[in-house]
């Protein structure tokens, strides 16, 4: 049976009251240091970091992509993105592709769409962020890297929703998807190499206690 990573946060996951939506734990609240050393503990001793050198390890961003359904037509790709090129967006991810068992209908996705301006222009556009947590991730190439990360993932017991990499001259750049917040913060650690540091960190306990003279 494969090993699988339990996060269980020290506080109980909150809930958006009307949405249900889960709140992910603020930055070094109780909960996301707990959730992070759970992860560590939880992470199998067979699984090998991506990358041994520390001077060139990947770096692993959460990110959020926007998403529109346009016409499957000449020329609606150029629409869709017109309004971010107006806004002057530096979009650094882009896909399109056909929505699947359709003809007449395809699917653009982007990042990043951050700051009220652009916001505004994606949802004129048709363009709504979507639920799946993503990871952009980056590191220098080498060959086998994509097996090394694949096999690492698997070996934590992530589950990856969609995966598109491409390499440009040394450098590599990844776009991960995820089922999970939960899923997505695991995976940040084992491709950073942050869970194989903190395991291999030893815990030191500072005393509080005072002698009296």
């Amino acid at each position: 049976m494969r090993p699988r990573l339990v996060v269980v946060p020290a506080e109980r996951s909150a809930s958006h009251p009307l949405t249900g939506d889960h709140i992910s734990p603020p930055p070094g609240s109780a909960a996301e240091v707990n959730t992070t050393n759970t992860i560590i503990a939880g992470l199998p001793a067979n699984v090998r970091p991506i990358e041994e050198d520390p001077h060139v390890m990947a770096t692993a961003r959460p990110a959020r992509l926007y998403r529109a359904e346009i016409a499957h037509t000449p020329g609606a790709l150029a629409a869709a993105l017109a309004p971010f090129a107006t806004a002057g967006s530096d979009l650094q991810v882009v896909m399109a592709y056909r929505s699947p068992g359709g003809h007449t209908r395809a699917v653009v996705e982007v990042y990043p769409v951050e700051g009220r301006k652009l916001e505004a222009a994606a949802a004129a556009a048709g363009f709504a962020p979507m639920a799946a947590p993503m990871l952009v991730v980056e590191g220098r190439n080498r060959p086998g890297r994509g097996e090394r990360i694949a096999a690492a993932l698997a070996g934590a017991g992530i589950n990856v929703q969609y995966l598109v990499a491409q390499v440009v001259g040394r450098r590599y750049s990844a776009v991960f998807g995820f089922e999970t917040e939960d899923d997505a913060k695991a995976a940040a650690l084992v491709i950073t190499n942050k869970a194989w540091k903190a395991r291999a960190a030893p815990r030191t306990i500072k005393s509080t206690k005072t002698t009296r003279r």
